[in-house]
């Protein structure tokens, strides 16, 4: 226990700039408004027999470079999915397949069905 002021920052610096690493068998970090992770250089999550969940009620992504998303199995559930690129989305497959109840919307100024 840091005793401190009530709402004082607590902040933990390394002498020299040096790492710090903590290992344990369960780590929890809880937060009653946020938690911010960030890094100069990269930020690994990995759990390599395990699961990485993402809960929230907004999930924002900004990727300057490349987005590399492999898998075995995704599963996305939006009320509303939207994708925007300036030039092409590209999907390859073996099978594709495209649902609608009610209507199904295609508007250019070329169609190519192959």
């Amino acid at each position: 226990m840091i005793p401190r002021q009530e709402g004082a920052l607590v902040s933990l610096n390394t002498a020299n700039g040096g790492d710090v690493q903590l290992t344990s068998g369960s780590i929890s970090l809880h937060a009653e408004r946020g938690v911010e992770l960030q890094a100069h250089a990269s930020i690994l999550l990995a759990a390599p027999f395990g699961d990485v969940e993402f809960v929230a009620a907004n999930l924002t992504q900004s990727v300057q470079g490349c987005a590399v998303t492999l898998a075995d199995t995704i599963v996305d559930k939006a009320r509303n999915v939207h994708l925007t690129a300036d030039e092409s989305i590209i999907t390859r497959t073996q099978v594709h397949s495209v649902t609608a109840d009610q209507d199904l919307f295609m508007d250019a100024d070329r169609i190519n069905m192959g």
